[in-house]
């Protein structure tokens, strides 16, 4: 059996009924919200991270004169444009 932990949240009045009501309309638990937030966000700084060293390595290649900058660059782009797809097709199976 998984370990559970517990972690408590204080939240303001304001935020707590904005939260509720969410998840009153859509038939979930607050405890579902906050976890598919908290894995968002780590997704989110997974992928920064990969752009951030894919970007690295670009002007490593341009400095070393193997490529130009806007191969490379487009490169990425496609490489962002298919992880991010990637991602909503997953959270949207998880949702669902």
């Amino acid at each position: 059996m998984k370990k559970r932990l517990q972690i408590n949240v204080a939240l303001e009045e304001a935020e707590a009924a904005i939260i509720n009501e969410y998840c009153r309309v859509h038939d979930r638990t607050p405890q579902w919200l906050f976890k598919a937030g908290a894995r968002a966000i780590v997704e989110e700084d997974m992928r920064e991270r990969r752009a951030d060293l894919m970007t690295m390595q670009s002007l490593s290649d341009i400095e070393k004169g193997l490529s130009g900058p806007a191969d490379r660059l487009v490169s990425m782009i496609e490489e962002d444009s298919r992880q991010g797809a990637a991602l909503s097709d997953s959270l949207l199976r998880k949702s669902a």
